[in-house]
């Protein structure tokens, strides 16, 4: 493995590497680049699903919408609309999805 030194122990570097990516020392590999070998690690992290991420951006991406004569239900600090206030769903990929845009 890389990472190790004269004796063939790992390299305090590559203890500290490993345990700042959250892998086992085992799971450190070497990488070669054009500018020398490096210690690298593979990382797995599941994703999240269009309409996961969606559902997240979309209710304050509409808050944030500016008309210039839009109409607010709670204020002016509350959500905004222009009549008909029709952004009640979203499509992903050929699905319907609910969205709660205006709480």
């Amino acid at each position: 493995m890389g990472g190790d030194d004269s004796v063939g122990e790992p390299t305090r570097a590559a203890v500290s590497f490993a345990k700042k990516q959250g892998v086992a020392l085992h799971e450190v590999f070497v990488i070669t680049t054009p500018k020398g070998e490096y210690l690298a690690a593979k990382q797995v992290r599941r994703g999240r699903t269009t309409e996961q991420i969606l559902a997240d951006i979309l209710p304050r991406a509409v808050h944030d919408l500016a008309w210039p004569r839009s109409m607010t239900w709670t204020g002016l600090d509350g959500p905004r609309f222009i009549r008909p206030n029709s952004l009640d769903c979203r499509v992903a990929r050929r699905q319907t999805a609910k969205a709660d845009l205006c709480g």
